[in-house]
């Protein structure tokens, strides 16, 4: 799944300050996400994510953080 243009809610995390954060994820690395938040651009570890609401075509997904972790090409070969 692209996650770069995504609109996106971090809905659990181990880092308790991360929880509530959202915004469009601006860039994305192997283990990391930036993501524009109202504020500023904020640049969260994926192994910290838990749970995302990543909102696509009017839906609401919930995924599981550790899916997010590696490259986008190699998620897409899983």
């Amino acid at each position: 799944m692209e996650m770069i243009g995504t609109y996106i809610n971090i809905v659990d995390s181990k880092n308790p300050t991360l929880i509530g954060l959202n915004g469009v994820v601006l860039d994305e690395t192997k283990y990391s996400i930036m993501i524009q938040t109202k504020f500023k651009n904020k640049i969260v570890l994926k192994n910290h994510l838990t749970k995302l609401e990543i909102f696509e075509n009017n839906k609401i997904k919930i995924i599981n953080g550790k899916s997010t972790i590696g490259r986008h090409e190699d998620r897409l070969l899983k």
